[in-house]
């Protein structure tokens, strides 16, 4: 009854500050969709600080080598690589639908890891994993235009995502200290049910894409006419092209770094990662504001030019600590991004 009641008290104090920050901009219908967006996002950031950051130092634990730590974030984005084909299977399908059974498949994959105990197979759960979670992104981005107003959308998505990286603030040390007194083969399952929870809550939202333009699709040779056509946009392409591939040509290193070179603990590695979380945090309200000042091209230049810090932090660090700069340059890179 007290868990009940703390419940619907929490429910009803983020209501109230949701009111607050849009000054009653809110009708009942989004205000309700905002509500049920924020608690999935909060069981997100669970899901994701119990789970997916530590994969790669579990990878490298059970002795997976730097080509296969590579072959896992090279993983990481064949999700994305299959959007367009996703596109083309939404065309006769509700898009909640959709993204909620996916979802739902992807996250439920986690609950395999109480059985597994080698390398290949912790890779090849993860490639299913970022293929299903990252194939209906382009579905997101449809029911975000179908709940939320344009006037306050960019507010309610910011809204959602701080309570997201909030609860990886709070939850990613407990986390690493969970791995180091239990197991991934314990704590990534229970990652894994509260993942399942957060798709539940997803599927509460009350979405109308009735009022959304109809789906036309277009053959490839026109996205490529509009790279050719637009300079600015080839330019922009190519730059995020060159800067994706510098920061994954030492993602697969820096595990090496935190194991065998710094003998880091899951504990450490998780206070490591609230430093990041932090960063994501003020990062996200700075950057924010920065864009609203200076415009959205000079921002995207100096957040890019945190990401320096990364690699040379990692080349020269000699203490776990000395890590610290690079986690907080990757959160403040996390937040620019977003």
């Amino acid at each position: 009854m007290l868990t009940r009641f703390n419940l619907i008290s929490a429910r009803f104090l983020l209501s109230n500050r949701i009111e607050r920050a849009f000054a009653g901009a809110l009708t009942p219908a989004v205000r309700q969709n905002m509500l049920i967006e924020l608690w999935g996002s909060i069981a997100f950031g669970v899901f994701f600080a119990t789970a997916i950051q530590f994969i790669p130092v579990v990878l490298r634990r059970l002795g997976a080598s730097s080509d296969l730590l590579a072959l896992y974030t090279a993983e990481t984005y064949l999700g994305s690589i299959l959007t367009s084909l996703s596109l083309v299977l939404m065309r006769r399908r509700r898009t909640k639908t959709f993204a909620v059974i996916c979802w739902f498949f992807s996250r439920s994959l986690f609950l395999l890891f109480a059985f597994v105990t080698s390398v290949p197979w912790l890779l090849v759960v993860m490639g299913f994993f970022w293929v299903v979670e990252g194939f209906p992104s382009p579905a997101y981005t449809r029911i975000v235009q179908a709940i939320y107003p344009e006037a306050i959308r960019g507010k309610a998505m910011a809204v959602v995502r701080l309570g997201q990286v909030f609860t990886t603030l709070l939850i990613t040390p407990l986390a690493g200290w969970a791995l180091d007194h239990w197991s991934y083969r314990l704590l990534f399952p229970l990652g894994g049910l509260i993942g399942i929870l957060s798709v539940w809550l997803f599927s509460g939202l009350n979405v109308d894409e009735g009022v959304l333009p109809p789906r036309e699709p277009r053959p490839v040779g026109s996205l490529w006419r509009i790279v050719q056509k637009n300079r600015p946009f080839a330019i922009h392409l190519l730059a995020f092209a060159v800067y994706g591939l510098g920061a994954l040509l030492g993602y697969a290193l820096y595990p090496i770094v935190q194991v065998d070179r710094l003998h880091l603990s899951y504990t450490t590695i998780g206070l490591l990662g609230l430093a990041q979380s932090t960063a994501w945090l003020l990062g996200f309200l700075f950057w924010g504001r920065a864009i609203d000042r200076l415009g959205g091209l000079p921002v995207m230049r100096a957040n890019l030019a945190v990401g320096f810090l990364v690699p040379f932090t990692y080349i020269w660090a000699s203490h776990g600590w000395m890590l610290a700069p690079a986690f907080i340059a990757q959160g403040i890179l996390s937040a620019g991004v977003d």
